[in-house]
């Protein structure tokens, strides 16, 4: 299927002055562009780090293991977290309670008040005692507030430590499969060191990411078909589409010339791949993009 594919894609990839000549290949064949290339799945895999230095207490899944976005995978030790969110919820019925007395206080003295006004048209009380109803009431309004602040603050402390307990719980990102499972319950993670604690692969189809030499991104277009060839053996062939080209330029990743990765300039081209078990995600391609039909 794909004859002569050594000696095109040596003169694509790697140029040198002893080797045919790029576009004399190119005008002999139906290949406008080759470009090494790397499976991955289309929006790459989920890795779950540590967020917290803590222990491991439970983990819910297995490798090979179907997951939900959202799902719980881990728990971690989570005593200190739950401890943290009941004393909140003591606060908050602390201050909750400290604001209907506040506000019962208030309601009354409002009552007097209005009461003791009413009797100051009709002369039935000094104008003292509404001046000291008043200030009390002024007083019990500024307690109301106040109390309504503590209850405020007391919410805000709940959410955070609900928060908090909720993080010791690892969830899954996506819906997908679980690749690989590097913890166990009595396991210490590390925030600092990265831990790695699950790696999720979504239910996405594969895709090629090649990289493309920037004399050849102009040529390269959205539905352009494209020869996949194993790296490995090139008798691993199938048929993909370019779906996307990358909007800028960076430095080449897959050569393992140092040189290469320095000076040579390469653009992103996503190719869809269709999923039959020959490839796997990581493996590294070839990938030779057609001349398209006229």
């Amino acid at each position: 299927m794909l004859v002569g594919l050594g000696t095109g894609l040596a003169a694509l990839l790697s140029p040198a002055a002893s080797e045919p000549d790029p576009a004399a290949v190119l005008a002999q064949s139906q290949v406008i562009a080759a470009a090494r290339g790397r499976v991955e799945v289309e929006g790459g895999l989920s890795r779950i780090l540590a967020a917290h230095d803590r222990i491991v207490r439970e983990v819910r899944v297995a490798e090979g293991q179907q997951v939900k976005d959202g799902e719980v995978l881990a728990v971690l030790d989570e005593r200190a977290a739950d401890i943290a969110v009941q004393a909140a919820a003591a606060e908050q019925s602390e201050a909750q309670a400290r604001l209907q007395a506040a506000q019962a206080k208030h309601d009354g003295l409002a009552r007097q008040v209005d009461r003791l006004r009413r009797a100051a048209k009709a002369q039935a009380v000094t104008p003292q005692a509404l001046d000291d109803a008043e200030a009390g009431l002024a007083g019990a309004t500024a307690d109301v507030r106040l109390a309504k602040a503590g209850a405020a603050v007391a919410a805000a402390k709940l959410a955070s430590a609900r928060l908090e307990l909720d993080q010791r719980q690892i969830r899954a990102a996506l819906d997908g499969e679980v690749v690989r499972r590097t913890v166990k319950p009595g396991d210490t993670i590390s925030a600092a060191a990265m831990t790695e604690l699950f790696v999720i692969m979504p239910n996405a189809p594969l895709v090629v990411r090649a990289e493309i030499q920037e004399q050849f991104v102009r040529q390269i277009k959205p539905g352009l078909e494209a020869d996949i060839v194993s790296e490995s053996d090139e008798h691993v062939t199938t048929v993909g589409r370019v779906l996307r080209m990358g909007q800028f330029l960076d430095t080449r990743r897959s050569s393992e010339s140092v040189a290469d990765r320095v000076d040579v300039r390469v653009a992103d081209c996503i190719v869809s791949l269709k999923a039959d078990g020959a490839f796997l995600v990581g493996q590294r391609v070839y990938v030779r993009f057609k001349r398209p039909l006229p």
